[in-house]
């Protein structure tokens, strides 16, 4: 009887033990967890810190803001449906389009009237060259082409999608007046005559509306200087009517419709 109740006392205190040691390993673990968690939320903390610092940083240096004047210079290429449409002497309408590459050269200028918001205009000219025989209803001596001048001035509205102390990026539509103009001459010899040179002249204009959309990306590379890509889709219609100084092309209108991608520098100028 005596044997059993000391087997049964050290039973008693293996499983005491047993509890013991098992209680100071599951408050070791429930520690562990703590400083685990713990961790974690600094590090959530650290994190959260340092994204504001960033944010911050990034508001303080924007390179456009309310109050900042931008100016904008580039050159690219277009590509474009050149058409043109008359009325014919029988009644018909004439119509002939063709696509086809042209060159362009634009100045932006903008200010900001809210962080996100500017207000500005641009003015730029595209080059065509086309054959006037079946755009216009003329031809050179030399059955050369010409070259067809666009003229657009715009008012512009542009919101900045992200900007920071180096980039910029922003989408814009405008919308203004547009012009395109042929004009020149050509000297010739008439057949049959060996010495004399007769002139030919010519001067087409056609007045209208164009609207433009697209987006543009600026990187800043020094202070306030840096470079510009953008890429523009647009639409401008022009007519010949009621211009009493055309030679050529008269009752002609012209419609242009297109896209074009240019490259060039950007300066902004303000408060940093």
């Amino acid at each position: 009887m005596f044997k059993y109740f000391e087997i049964y006392q050290i039973k008693i205190s293996l499983f005491n033990r047993f509890k013991k040691k098992t209680e100071i390993f599951s408050n070791e673990i429930v520690l562990f967890y703590k400083k685990l968690n713990m961790q974690k939320q600094l590090r959530i903390q650290l994190i959260l810190c340092v994204t504001l610092l960033l944010a911050a940083s990034s508001i303080k240096s924007q390179s456009f803001k309310k109050g900042k004047f931008l100016i904008s210079i580039s050159e690219g290429s277009t590509r474009a449906n050149f058409s043109t449409r008359t009325i014919g002497e029988d009644g018909k309408e004439k119509y002939y389009s063709e696509n086809m590459d042209g060159v362009r050269d634009p100045l932006i200028l903008e200010y900001g009237i809210t962080d996100k918001i500017g207000l500005g205009v641009s003015c730029g000219n595209d080059i065509f060259k086309v054959d006037p025989s079946v755009f216009y209803g003329f031809s050179l001596p030399s059955k050369k082409k010409v070259e067809a001048y666009t003229s657009e001035f715009n008012f512009e509205f542009n919101y900045h999608i992200l900007s920071n102390k180096r980039f910029d990026i922003s989408s814009f539509a405008t919308m203004g007046t547009f012009s395109v103009a042929i004009k020149g001459k050509e000297n010739y010899q008439p057949s049959g005559e060996l010495s004399n040179l007769n002139e030919f002249s010519y001067d087409y204009k056609a007045k209208g509306s164009i609207l433009r959309t697209g987006v543009r990306a600026k990187y800043y590379f020094y202070k306030r200087l840096g470079v510009l890509a953008m890429l523009s889709a647009y639409s401008g219609s022009s007519s010949s009517k009621d211009i009493e100084t055309n030679t050529v092309g008269v009752g002609y209108s012209t419609r242009i419709t297109g896209y074009a991608l240019e490259f060039g520098f950007c300066c902004h100028l303000g408060k940093r």
